[in-house]
């Protein structure tokens, strides 16, 4: 049996790597520069941003770009590895978000009731990525081991996890964990009675958090109820998201014609697809959406040739984790889904958001890569 070195040439890269993939990762990261571009200078100004160095009108702009290169110089690095330095990675990567998320409830900065912030990072950004490489990694040492309970252990990784951030509190990112487990443990071979246990559990969590975390009620209540919450402000972003897709119509109002941005205090993050919404139409919207979908798709077909479970499992949730969190804050803009406090995969501005994504892009590129017989996982 031949063998192939661990490193890869570039030509060896170039041809093993899902190109259609890099290719999404730098359009959607080419659409978040337009659309940052066009919100940024209104967020700029309306919260009295001023720098040296940095004109208002090009802060945000010049800030993503910095974020995004540092992202994509993570994710070209990581498709260049081998796998079991991925599992190596991914690993400290959650024990160390781990770590900054035991610490962000008390010395974290909170903003808007949540303290979900410290040292200037999200710790929970990073933490998703390392937790499906560890829940991935354990999972397939259960189909390897005989009596090895690695789904049990990810389950308790999960149950940490959920523990840490439901404390900050952060119930979207709480959701975001638990349906990406839940879609690795299916792809682990899982009987379907799980599937009704694992939706009841669910279930009895959301009813949980309605009634104990006052912040999550008042969410709940505010979409279900809206008119009954308009005077607390509870519905404001996602009434002027909403109005922002009915102005664009198909076409939009052009770049840089948007009225939303002046008035609406995420448009630059949570609620920048209605941004995308005004400014270029319902048509530019549906090419976003089909490009998160294709995306999906594309690389859960490719990794159902994958024979190593580790990579299948963890790309099954890393790419689950993509696309999850890109359809939930779409659902939020359009008024589907109660507002979660969650990005628009690379193109929402925010360093911590982007770079975690950086790492889950690369994991998902490197465990994809097509193999030849004797390469060392």
């Amino acid at each position: 049996m031949h063998t192939v070195k661990q490193y890869p040439s570039f030509a060896q890269w170039w041809n093993s790597i899902d190109r259609t993939l890099v290719f999404g990762f730098l359009i959607l990261c080419f659409f978040g520069l337009i659309l940052i571009a066009s919100a940024g200078p209104a967020i700029a100004h309306r919260i009295g941003i001023s720098d040296g160095l940095l004109t208002a009108q090009w802060w945000f702009f010049s800030k993503y770009i910095i974020f995004a290169s540092m992202s994509l110089a993570v994710m070209f690095f990581l498709s260049v590895l081998p796998p079991v330095y991925i599992r190596r990675i991914g690993v400290v990567l959650f024990i160390v978000g781990l770590c900054l998320l035991s610490l962000t409830p008390i010395f974290g900065t909170e903003i808007k009731g949540a303290k979900r912030w410290i040292l200037g990072i999200q710790p929970s950004e990073f933490v998703k990525p390392g937790l499906v490489i560890f829940c991935a990694w354990m999972m397939a040492l259960a189909k390897y081991k005989k009596n090895f309970y690695g789904t049990l252990y990810s389950a308790l990784a999960l149950l940490v996890t959920i523990g840490l951030l439901l404390i900050q509190p952060d119930f979207g990112q709480t959701i975001l964990v638990v349906s990406v487990w839940t879609v690795m443990f299916f792809a682990t071979g899982a009987n379907l009675l799980w599937f009704i246990g694992l939706g009841g559990l669910g279930t009895v969590g959301m009813m949980g958090g309605y009634y104990f975390l006052p912040h999550v009620r008042n969410r709940i209540d505010a979409f279900l109820s809206p008119d009954a919450f308009d005077k607390f402000g509870v519905n404001y972003q996602s009434d002027v998201a909403r109005r922002a897709f009915n102005s664009g119509g198909l076409l939009g109002r052009g770049p840089g014609e948007g009225e939303i941005k002046q008035s609406l205090p995420d448009a630059h993050t949570d609620y920048i697809f209605a941004v995308a919404g005004e400014e270029f139409g319902l048509i530019a919207c549906g090419l976003i959406i089909g490009l998160y979908g294709f995306m999906v798709v594309r690389t859960m077909m490719r990794v159902s040739c994958v024979h190593d479970h580790f990579s299948r499992f963890a790309v099954v949730g890393l790419m689950s984790l993509f696309g999850i969190q890109a359809f939930i804050n779409m659902a939020v803009n359009v008024g589907l889904f109660p507002p979660k406090g969650m990005t628009l995969p690379f193109i929402s501005y925010g360093g911590s958001s982007v770079i975690a994504l950086g790492f889950c892009a690369g994991f998902i590129l490197c465990l994809s890569r097509k193999r030849p017989l004797g390469f060392e996982i």
